[in-house]
């Protein structure tokens, strides 16, 4: 049922219609019934309850107060023929003294009635009514009970007066039959008019559907045809504009296709796209960012008039010119010095479209990760040469006559020695940068007395410093320890190297002065000074870099490996902390550092 009437939209109109009505006219039946059935109650309890009090003067109360049943209910069959009610007399104790519908021996089988609602009202001094299914008389009563008063008051006992309710029920379904022949006329018409709405609104619908359908299948050019100026018509009208928008707006998006299908703006490359004339069509925000350009201000605009760079230009007009991909790298100075990978590629050669697209990588980075790569392979492999080289040579001389002559052989076994332990220094590290670069490094940072630590790494130097009469000096700010969080063998490892190299470097009779500084947002400033030759300017920017040495010959004479800095520049930086360098020609260097403060607790 439900399905057959989901099927169809007349149908559910329909149904609707009928649900309603059928609703309506069954809350109002209900509540028209109820009302005249309460109110038809109200007028036969009012009458009965009159009768009773007509009825209870004629009873004399003596004849009440004997219990004399047999007078007692003669008198009452008496009073029962001249009324349709039915007339019962009750004493206190509940006993039926007299009943107007009962004979004389069904009187003396009657129960008890002391329990009945009606008469334990009564028997209160008050006047009681109830409504049940009589067994005596097998049909529903209202009963309506009133106390039989002495003078002075005092209940004698109860008269009852009863009506059938048959009566009242054959009123009501006569009021209710006409309400119910109304209602299958109303049921019957709004199943009519149901069916006729449901048939024009469904066709209407109906129309608009196979409206829609075209639509989705991409025919946007037949309308619906005029409706009646109602709701759906007014929806008919919105989809035939519909339609016509959405024709207008696939046209123009089908135009911005062809023009622009082949830019992604999410590329890391940059892209240009040009027309014939190498004017710009578009530009990827990669691209605005390599060229300091905005794509606002180069719209139209010529190629070598945006980048200004004429080996682009004529990469892109060859490419355009051959229809051909071409590819190449080429150095541009502005507005930063870049090395970019270049693809320019030929796709058309029609006016007022997409003709070139150029797509540009910056491979700067990775061509200085390329000269890095050799420059410390050359470095490495100049740096194991050198004292391998050596030891071959002296290898080689005592092998010869040499060999035969000790104090000779003693003199080359020395600078044997010396290279090899220069070597082993190189390839030390070597290994020890290797693993801090890989971040194979572990930490184990705790709170460091610094002061402590500083005095420990210059006693180190004081017999190297002494026999040049070099000055070691350390000035702490404050008289408490000074505490820093670091890894205490890698902080002194820090010191020694920086020390050793203002020991080295220094000149005779200078002075060596390591200071510490506490700066803001808890951090420690280390410095270690010398009064040495100093670095020159071009070369400060590179002297934490692998193998750069100021003055190479005089750096090998000392055994400097030229990794020192570089371990500490990266051993500072895994504390969290950074490293500058400050010097001046011909006074001296200052190296410094930082580091965090840290609770000594």
């Amino acid at each position: 049922m439900l399905k057959f009437i989901a099927g169809n939209f007349g149908r559910k109109i329909t149904f609707s219609y009928l649900v309603i009505f059928v609703t309506a006219f069954v809350a109002v039946a209900f509540y028209a019934s109820r009302t005249l059935q309460n109110e038809r109650l109200s007028e036969v309890s009012r009458s009965l309850t009159t009768q009773a009090l007509l009825i209870g003067r004629t009873l004399p109360p003596g004849l009440i107060q004997s219990k004399n049943r047999s007078e007692i209910h003669k008198m009452v069959k008496s009073l029962g023929e001249a009324t349709e009610a039915r007339i019962t007399v009750i004493a206190p104790e509940g006993l039926v003294l007299g009943d107007s519908k009962r004979s004389w021996k069904e009187l003396l089988e009657m129960d008890n009635h002391a329990g009945r609602p009606e008469i334990r009202a009564a028997l209160e001094g008050k006047t009681g009514s109830s409504i049940r299914y009589s067994n005596t008389l097998k049909t529903e009563m209202l009963y309506v009970a009133i106390p039989i008063h002495e003078r002075d008051g005092e209940v004698l006992g109860v008269l009852r007066v009863a009506f059938m309710l048959t009566a009242v029920d054959q009123v009501l379904l006569s009021i209710r039959r006409p309400i119910f022949v109304g209602a299958s006329i109303g049921i019957l018409f709004s199943v009519v008019l149901g069916f006729w709405l449901g048939r024009s609104i469904a066709k209407r619908v109906r129309a608009m559907k196979k409206a829609a359908v075209r639509y989705a299948t991409g025919d946007l050019t037949r309308k619906i045809p005029a409706q009646p100026d109602d709701e759906l018509g007014a929806l008919g009208e919105t989809m035939n504009q519909m339609a016509k928008t959405l024709a207008d707006r696939i046209g123009e998006i089908k135009e911005e296709r062809n023009r622009f299908s082949s830019v992604l703006d999410n590329m890391a490359e940059g892209v240009i796209a040009v027309d014939c004339e190498k004017r710009i069509l578009m530009i990827n925000p990669s691209a605005e960012a390599m060229f300091d350009i905005r794509k606002e201000s180069v719209f139209g605009k010529g190629m070598i008039e945006t980048v200004r760079s004429k080996a682009l230009d004529d990469m892109l007009a060859q490419a355009i010119q051959k229809q051909c991909l071409i590819t190449g790298e080429l150095e541009l100075p502005r507005p930063v010095a870049r090395v970019l990978r270049v693809n320019a590629v030929g796709i058309s050669k029609c006016r007022d479209t997409i003709c070139g697209i150029l797509v540009v990588s910056d491979i700067s980075e990775l061509r200085r990760l390329e000269r890095s790569r050799q420059e410390f392979v050359a470095n490495v492999s100049h740096e194991l040469k050198t004292p391998l080289t050596s030891v071959r040579g002296f290898i080689e001389i005592l092998q010869g006559d040499a060999g035969t002559d000790e104090a000779r052989r003693g003199v080359f076994l020395k600078m044997m020695e010396k290279d090899s332990d220069r070597l082993t220094r190189l390839i030390d590290d070597l290994l020890e940068l290797s693993k801090i670069e890989s971040g194979e490094l572990s930490l184990k940072l705790t709170p460091v007395n610094l002061e402590q630590e500083l005095s420990e790494a210059m006693s180190l130097f004081g017999a190297r410093a002494a026999e040049r009469k070099i000055a070691l000096e350390h000035h702490m700010p404050q008289r408490r320890p000074l505490y820093v969080l670091a890894d205490r063998d890698r902080l002194r490892q820090i010191l020694i190297n920086l020390i050793d190299n203002a020991v080295k470097f220094n000149r005779d009779g200078g002075r060596v002065a390591a200071g510490v500084k506490e700066t803001e947002n808890d951090q420690v400033r280390v410095s270690i000074e010398d009064t040495g030759q100093g670095i020159p300017a071009e070369s400060i920017p590179r002297i934490f870099e692998r193998f750069y040495r100021v003055d190479k010959a005089r750096s090998r004479e000392l055994g400097g490996t030229g990794l020192g800095l570089s371990i500490v520049k990266h051993l500072v930086e895994a504390h969290g902390g950074t490293v500058s360098c400050k010097s001046v020609p011909q006074s001296g260097s200052t190296f410094s550092f930082t580091l965090r403060k840290a609770n000594p607790s």
